[in-house]
């Protein structure tokens, strides 16, 4: 918590503040819960619809994570993303995301639906050498058409290394895949 205040107002020295430590008891409880949670399925995406503003038609979807926790309801993902991200879950939450995006895809895909879904990667997952694999194994599996997953990454995270943001996105590109900057214009 100091060294998050420290950061915040660019002080050398900081002490810890009692104020500023919300929910902490609840996010040490939480953190401990994700790896039974993203094995336990209790992780599920919603569909926020992208539309055409012209022809309102609806040009494809976002999926977006939602924490359905067993006993405290729903958890929001201002809370439980940054705790994943600050584990060592967040491969196997992203791994959950995309196979659940990408079976749902296919499951519009063989209704006749041809709905691109945009899925979220956190710049953790560029530095796991086996997340484009795995994507690409996903989509042959499943036999999904590459066309209709899209992967977003924001702008701040593929600013931390451009290079390799720059690498993967060219790799997905490569392999079918759509790739979009989130929140451009705010990093």
């Amino acid at each position: 918590i100091a060294l998050q205040d420290a950061k915040k107002s660019r002080r050398a020295v900081q002490f810890y503040n009692a104020q500023h430590d919300e929910n902490t008891q609840l996010k040490t409880l939480l953190r401990n819960q994700i790896p039974k949670a993203i094995s336990s399925a209790e992780f599920n995406l919603t569909f926020q619809p992208k539309i055409d503003l012209v022809t309102g038609a609806i040009k494809g979807v976002e999926a977006l994570a939602r924490w359905q926790h067993a006993t405290l309801g729903n958890i929001p993902p201002d809370i439980f993303i940054p705790l994943i991200e600050q584990g060592r879950e967040i491969n196997a939450f992203s791994r959950l995301m995309l196979h659940s995006s990408i079976k749902q895809a296919k499951r519009w895909h063989d209704e006749g639906k041809e709905i691109p879904i945009a899925v979220n990667l956190s710049p953790y997952n560029l530095l796991d050498n086996n997340m484009l694999p795995f994507i690409e194994g996903q989509l042959e599996v499943i036999g999904l058409p590459p066309r209709l997953l899209e992967v977003e990454l924001t702008e701040s995270a593929a600013m931390l290394d451009p290079q390799l943001a720059q690498s993967v996105f060219t790799r997905l590109r490569n392999m079918g895949v759509r790739v979009s900057i989130d929140d451009f214009g705010t990093g």
